[in-house]
């Protein structure tokens, strides 16, 4: 039963050039897509096999097809843990020192096999906090994402009360350097436990999300439940990132910062597909400015830089009646850093204040230098826009901007909301923007 764990790095690579096809191409490289083990010929020596079974990446060195045989160390969580806490209530025996031995054993990320780890978890785990290593895998039963009703019988973490930190975070006890590569999440419901002394932010200043990778090289989290984390569900960094049928939910239904993504520079080539969120801030914010005021060591990417090439594809905005976010998407610049070659497209739901906000600072965020906006592109948008905006000096309209972008372009938008809402709202600022419109 055990699995391989590929480099996520050369996999991503197939993705983006190509998410359905059955081949892509990418420099010399030619990746080829199986149904399962590789088969037949492969002449040139620069091609890739995917198992799309198992994730397997085989190469072609000399005529044939060769897969790796380092496999990864299989443990399934109920073997080592007690795994006796209730998704939605908490309580039970605390298994935080049971899987830490795990995913981080004697204490360091030079101890995992070099095969990799792949932890199932086969029941629910009351945790203060799990920190991972590079080739890990984290697979909860039963597969695909569980329901709020579901609390026995499915894998996933309940956050010990005043943990204050996050469930699941990368290790980073580097800060000069790349810390860890090739990390996946998957099914897992994952409760934040926001009231119960598990504050929005560390004691350091430092926001507090459910999951926390900052510096990742390869990172897939897919068919998560990310519930009443005590800020965003995501904060994230780094290169390769690929989230897809992740969903976030807090009551009361939109409490003051929480959200869905929060992606901070330097980051590139990330995918977010299918999100759905009901929360009090955005769905999805990109910010190239990283945060300053906390202490904690978060790894080497601690002062922001530059993100590019993101598609955000299925933005589903699912509150309740009567309940409404505070924005879609945020796309801020700052720092002096580019935001580049972002794509948002196919959202649908209802915000208060906005659909897209582009701007060259956080909002009430002193600004310590002006960023730059490259390409953006909105298509297939249909958010209603409810206003009246929801505190003082919030921008209000679909798209409201403030910041200098290069090229804005939009089709396929939609509302039904506020009426007669000027479709782009220029706020003041110094500098030029190029616009294209296709409504």
């Amino acid at each position: 039963m055990k699995k391989l764990l590929f480099s996520l790095v050369s996999v991503f690579a197939i993705w983006f050039a190509c998410t359905v096809g059955a081949s892509a191409q990418i420099g010399n490289t030619v990746t080829q897509k199986f149904p399962g083990v590789p088969s037949g010929g492969c002449p040139n020596p620069f091609n890739l096999g995917l198992n799309s079974a198992n994730g397997a990446l085989s190469t072609c060195p000399n005529g044939s097809w060769v897969t790796s045989s380092s496999s990864a160390t299989l443990v399934y969580a109920s073997k080592v843990a007690t795994l006796s806490t209730n998704l939605q209530t908490g309580g039970g025996t605390d298994d935080t020192t049971a899987l830490e031995n795990i995913l981080k054993p004697g204490g360091s990320c030079a101890n995992v096999p070099k095969g990799g780890i792949e932890l199932v978890m086969d029941g629910p785990a009351l945790v203060h906090g799990l920190t991972v290593c590079s080739n890990t895998l984290i697979q909860c039963q039963p597969g695909g994402q569980p329901g709020l009703g579901a609390t026995t019988g499915v894998g996933g973490f309940y956050l010990a009360n005043s943990s204050n930190v996050p469930v699941i975070a990368l290790d980073s006890s580097s800060g000069t350097t790349t810390t860890e590569l090739n990390v996946s999440v998957q099914g897992c419901f994952m409760n934040g436990n926001r009231a119960n002394g598990n504050n929005v932010q560390q004691v350091s200043g430092t926001p507090n999300p459910c999951m926390q990778f900052y510096g990742i090289q390869g990172l897939v989290l897919e068919n998560n439940l990310m519930y009443n984390c005590p800020f965003t569900g995501l904060s994230l960094s780094g290169n390769n990132i690929y989230e897809q049928n992740n969903r976030f939910e807090y009551t009361p239904a939109t409490p003051l910062n929480t959200g869905g993504t929060d992606l901070r520079g330097p980051s590139s080539y990330v995918r977010i597909i299918n999100e759905t969120v009901c929360a009090g801030d955005d769905a999805v914010a990109a910010n190239t400015r990283f945060y300053t005021g906390g202490t904690v060591n978060l790894g080497p990417f601690v002062l922001g830089g530059n993100i590019s090439h993101v598609l955000m594809d299925g933005i589903q905005l699912d509150c309740p009646a009567g309940a409404s976010m505070w924005g879609a998407v945020d796309l801020i610049s700052d720092g002096g850093f580019l935001l580049d070659d972002v794509t948002v497209t196919h959202v649908k739901g209802a915000v208060q204040n906005y659909a897209v906000y582009i701007s060259r600072d956080s909002i009430n965020t002193p600004l310590i230098a002006n960023g730059w906006i490259g390409d953006i592109l909105v298509d297939d948008m249909d958010v209603t826009v409810t206003g009246p905006p929801q505190g003082a000096g919030i921008p209000a309209g679909i798209f409201p901007v403030d910041a200098s972008i290069e090229t804005l372009r939009l089709r396929n938008i939609r509302n039904s909301g506020i009426p007669d809402p000027l479709l782009v709202k220029l706020l003041p600022h110094e500098n030029q923007m190029y616009f294209q419109e296709n409504q």
